[in-house]
């Protein structure tokens, strides 16, 4: 095994995460180790042309994957016998349920994270992309744009690993330092500048996942996907594309820790508490 093999093994396996992979991230000539986001040169022509490319491949991927759910619908609501009315009897309601305390927002998601994640059947599309040498893959289904990375404001008093507001359009972007997030152990002695240069926006949220590089799009089968078992201390971890050794993400349930606050690894600090 190698050691992103390593790596992934433990992350499935929800043990102390003690050891991961430490690929040096890229820095670009021309961006010196801690300058202000708002002090780095602006993006190329490459690098708009290499987003707009990247863009419609996203667009064209998530059409086709639309038109094949409308096509599975349109067979699955074909009209069936209706059939007569039955006699309805009355029945008395049951007394309302007693009002239960609301958990803790840790031991909340731990209890959520009970659930495997959801399965799609054959193959789907997803977007690759890179943060600190790991490779994330979110499904197209749950993307909700992509974003260059510009000026951020910090904000006092949050975690690390959130890196602040960025506007688009008037709309206030909440920017994950990405890195920091999913595995804080392996970059907390590092500078707070990772070099990010895009947002890779979740569903309709207004969270946004900072990262160095997009890879592709591609299409994967679900049969190759080593799925989350059970519950797990990890709920946005759905699983890890074996053949691109590739962290696969629950964004449902990664919205769901970032809502409330929490990073990658703190049901794993909390694990006594839930």
């Amino acid at each position: 095994m190698s050691l992103m093999d390593d790596y992934f093994a433990a992350l499935l396996a929800d043990p102390e995460v003690k050891g991961a992979p430490q690929p040096a991230p890229a820095v670009k000539a021309d961006d010196k180790p801690g300058r202000p986001l708002a002090e780095r040169p602006a993006p190329t022509s490459d690098d708009k042309a290499a987003l707009t490319k990247l863009l419609a491949q996203v667009r064209t991927a998530q059409a086709e994957e639309e038109a094949a759910k409308v096509a599975v619908e349109a067979k699955a609501e074909a009209p069936a016998p209706v059939a007569p009315p039955a006699p309805v009897d009355v029945v008395k309601a049951p007394p309302a349920p007693a009002q239960e305390v609301p958990a803790e927002p840790a031991a909340a998601i731990a209890a959520e994270a009970k659930a495997e994640p959801v399965r799609p059947e054959g193959s789907f599309q997803v977007l690759l992309f890179d943060v600190d040498g790991l490779e994330l893959a979110v499904p197209l289904d749950s993307l909700g744009g992509i974003h260059q990375l510009t000026e951020v404001s910090p904000l006092f008093g949050k975690p690390d690993w959130f890196k602040g507001i960025m506007l688009h359009r008037n709309q206030k972007i909440r920017v994950v330092d990405t890195a920091r997030w999913v595995m804080p152990d392996k970059i907390k002695h590092q500078e707070n500048d990772q070099n990010y240069r895009y947002l890779v926006m979740l569903g309709d949220s207004p969270w946004g996942l900072a990262c160095q590089s997009l890879v592709r799009t591609e299409k994967i089968d679900s049969a190759s996907v080593r799925w989350r078992q059970g519950a797990s201390k990890r709920p946005w971890l759905a699983g890890m594309v074996k053949e691109r050794m590739c962290a696969l993400l629950d964004v449902e349930a990664l919205l769901g820790m970032l809502d409330k606050g929490l990073g990658g690894l703190d049901l794993e600090d909390n694990k006594g508490k839930a």
